[in-house]
Parts: C-alpha cells; structure tokens; sequence
C-alpha cells in the first residue's frame, strides 16, 4: 500500500479521532497530526488494520515511539504495565542493550539477563 496523502479517505482522521476523543481532538487538528507527525500516522495505521506493527525510534526517543503507540492504538483491556528496551548489535560483534546490561558478549546472556525477571514479554 502506497499512500500519498493518509488523510485522503477520512478513515484515518476518523480513528485519530476516536482514539483522541477524551481530549477534543477536532478532524482539522488529527489531519495535521498525521500529515506532520509519522509515528501518530503509522500508530493510526496499526490502530486501522493497515499495517500489523511499527519500527520506529532511529530518530524518534522511546518516549515519543510510547506516547503514539498509548495515545492511539491503546493497551489492551487488563495491560497494567507497559514496558519497552533495545538491543543493539555493534560492530564488536556484541550485543549491548542501553539502559540494562553493557558489552554483553553473547546472546544467551542477554537472553538470560531479560528473561528470567520478566514475568511475561510483551511484544
């Protein structure tokens, strides 16, 4: 699916909406969020069925990725507890996790390191 403008059918601005609708989101504000703001407009293509996830936080901070996926596609019913990290492969051929674990040498160990405190993963 190749869109050029994602405010063209409305379908979009209408689930922006509907998602926002606690806060008075107008239609002429949710068109100017998606055509300015890509991580509410792919939240808003999740939230829609016409797209199954999102990459994102290259040039976004975790905060913001956050902040659209809550503010649009929403937790599921009964979530309590929302939580996210990152695994980096440098090119020492390690893996490093910010935030976490540093210049962890091995998969098994990361794997280790994040399973077994976790009582779920939630993905």
């Amino acid at each position: 699916m190749i869109l050029e403008d994602p405010t063209e059918n409305g379908a979009y601005i209408e689930s922006l909406c509907e998602a926002r609708k606690s806060k008075g989101l107008l239609p002429e504000d949710a068109k100017e969020i998606l055509l300015s703001n890509p991580l509410f407009f792919g939240a808003t293509m999740v939230r829609v069925g016409d797209a199954d996830g999102m990459v994102a936080g290259a040039i976004n901070s975790s905060a913001n990725v956050l902040r659209a996926a809550l503010q649009v596609v929403k937790t599921a019913p009964g979530t309590e507890i929302v939580s996210a990290f990152m695994l980096m492969d440098t090119q020492a051929k390690g893996i490093r996790q910010i935030g976490k674990v540093d210049d962890v040498s091995g998969i098994e160990q990361v794997i280790d390191a994040f399973w077994k405190p976790l009582p779920a993963v939630l993905i």
